[in-house]
């Protein structure tokens, strides 16, 4: 049987459900509607050129389903599975965006935070955090075990983290004797 949302710590749930819609919201009307504007607040150096404006489409598009997805997943599903699922898939979107932050700082010469913008501390900060909500909920962060307070994920050293995350990550999506993803009946608890 799977397990049901319920137990999802509020935190989670408001930030899935109504934050990230909207900074998704945001993000497809940069792409959509203001592509001069996207470019200007992370590649100051650069100017938007028209000849690209299918890829601020693709963008557009990327963001306007991950915003209809978070706003609607949380709403019609109570499977935890397909909430982890779905953040877990939207977690290596937020890794690309991260390295984009990284690149077009790179690419400029403006590794070195003394030289960011306040546009450049506001779109990367905004990426760590949502990127940290987002892995912490895969990792199961929160949610505790029964009776007990909150879980702590213990990565154990650097060497680690890698078979440690993998395992992780492997527990995290596990498949039910009909097939269906399904979490773990160990990580879902009362809040």
């Amino acid at each position: 049987m799977a397990s049901t949302v319920a137990a999802v710590p509020t935190l989670y749930t408001c930030f899935f459900a109504y934050v990230d819609p909207l900074i998704a919201l945001y993000g497809a009307y940069l792409n959509f509607l203001a592509p001069g504007q996207a470019v200007a607040s992370m590649a100051p150096l650069s100017t938007y050129d028209p000849a690209t404006v299918f890829l601020f489409h693709q963008a557009g598009g990327l963001a306007l389903a991950v915003a209809v997805m978070s706003a609607l997943v949380p709403r019609v599903s109570e499977d935890l599975a397909v909430w982890k699922v779905l953040q877990f898939s939207l977690l290596l979107s937020d890794v690309g965006g991260l390295s984009g932050v990284y690149f077009a700082l790179q690419r400029q010469g403006r590794l070195e935070p003394r030289l960011w913008s306040a546009d450049d501390r506001a779109v990367g900060g905004l990426y760590l955090f949502i990127t940290a909500v987002r892995l912490a909920f895969v990792l199961g962060v929160g949610f505790g075990d029964a009776g007990e307070g909150p879980r702590h994920i213990d990565l154990g050293g650097n060497a680690d983290i890698v078979p440690n995350l993998t395992r992780r990550l492997k527990n995290t999506f596990q498949r039910d004797q009909d097939g269906r993803l399904t979490a773990p009946s160990g990580n879902v608890t009362k809040t």
